[in-house]
């Protein structure tokens, strides 16, 4: 049998020790500085988090491949990359330093929406592309930026097709919202919860918003609890809270005939490994399932699963859609690569990424952008599934309950 050649543990313990004894993860190291190289930037929250890990190292990976093969038209790629620790601030100073010391051609990242957010002022200042495969805050692309662009989906579609869900097919009319403070769980809660009220009256029976990283949420599921008896109970969070408040939600007596709801982050593979069979019946938002049936879909959960040996969840899947939209902008655009040139080149790689139309990757729908600097021109992905967990574990399945295009305005 062949041997995979990286698993996600091992090489996070290499990576991670290069981290401590340097403070920065560095440039790649398959290219000398010196050379004509497209520099491109990545900032994720790559240590003491779970939520960019996996995706630094599949994009890392993936662009290895590509110089392997030569590069893109005879340039090979280099990626200098910093850790953002989900921190604003942090976040803020990774993205000064990439567009203005280390004048990257683009930059990857962030992952939280909480460090997306603040960083578009200051890409948007310097002139310098930013995409993001995984941030889904509505803030991140209002903001009226020319230069972002992302595969993920935005929370308000996601709220928006999660709410007609609950609404018509599971007929809930007392739903309690338990959410976290985080930008992105947030975000989709209030969105649910707003769609809701003003599409049909329907408001919340309890509306609970928590500090996230608090680790006892039972007094929130309490209130929501006394509320009922429930239709629907949301429990948006990262990861970890969505597991957490799954748990305590049975500890406090919710029974399991009330559906629990969660937002995209529900489809990070930890949640199932860490609820095991109590994740059955879980259902959330999301642009990914491995278990979806479609010819590319498969082929890239068997690549992924070869290679890293774990599934993969939706955050992998849109970083492999920015990875071959990217490749495409970097392929066609006329990049000159000097340092007068600079303004010019991150310009004519912000252009072709605009440029693409009905993309077909391993998300849920076709990937679009275009030239305005409005959330509908940058927010490329707009198609949200609805998926339900039907067993736990690390080899968890799910099933796709419906798949919903929302359409441009006219």
């Amino acid at each position: 049998m062949k041997p995979k050649r990286k698993r996600l543990t091992a090489f996070k313990s290499a990576v991670l020790g290069a981290f401590l004894m340097t403070g920065v993860f560095g440039q790649s190291s398959t290219v000398a500085a010196d050379e004509d190289v497209l520099h491109l930037g990545l900032t994720f929250w790559i240590t003491g988090g779970k939520y960019g890990y996996p995706n630094f190292v599949q994009i890392k990976d993936l662009f290895e491949e590509v110089n392997a093969k030569g590069g893109i038209n005879g340039r090979k790629v280099k990626i200098t990359e910093y850790d953002t620790t989900c921190t604003p601030n942090k976040a803020v100073d990774n993205a000064t330093k990439l567009a203005y010391e280390d004048k990257v051609l683009l930059i990857i990242g962030a992952g939280c929406s909480s460090s997306s957010i603040p960083m578009v002022p200051i890409i948007t200042k310097a002139g310098v592309p930013m995409f993001s495969s995984m941030s889904s805050n509505d803030k991140v692309t209002n903001q009226g930026s020319a230069w972002i662009f992302r595969t993920s989906v935005a929370d308000r579609f996601y709220a928006k097709v999660m709410g007609e869900y609950v609404y018509h097919d599971l007929g809930a009319r007392k739903i309690a919202y338990v959410y976290s403070t985080d930008a992105a769980p947030n975000g989709f809660a209030k969105g649910v919860r707003d769609h809701l009220r003003n599409t049909y009256g329907l408001e919340p029976v309890a509306d609970e918003e928590y500090q996230y990283k608090s680790t006892d949420l039972r007094s929130f599921l309490m209130k929501a609890k006394a509320a009922g008896p429930l239709d629907a109970l949301f429990i948006s969070d990262q990861q970890d809270g969505i597991a957490l408040g799954v748990r305590q939600s049975f500890e406090v007596g919710i029974p399991k005939s009330v559906p629990r709801l969660h937002t995209s982050s529900a489809a990070l593979a930890d949640v199932p490994k860490l609820l095991g069979d109590m994740v059955i019946g879980s259902t959330y938002s999301s642009s990914f399932a491995p278990d979806n049936p479609d010819p590319r879909v498969a082929k890239f959960v068997k690549w992924y699963e070869d290679k890293y040996d774990q599934r993969p969840d939706h955050l992998m899947a849109q970083s492999d859609d920015l990875f071959r939209i990217l490749l495409k902008a970097l392929k066609n655009a006329d990049i000159k690569n000097t340092p007068e040139s600079l303004a010019a080149d991150r310009a004519a790689i912000r252009d072709e990424i605009a440029k693409t139309k009905d993309f077909l990757g391993v998300n849920s729908g076709p990937i679009s952008f275009c030239a305005d600097p409005t959330p509908d021109c940058r927010d490329g992905n707009r198609t949200a599934m609805v998926v339900r967990y039907t067993k736990g574990g690390k080899n968890f399945e799910t099933e796709i309950l419906k798949a919903v295009q929302v359409p441009m305005p006219k």
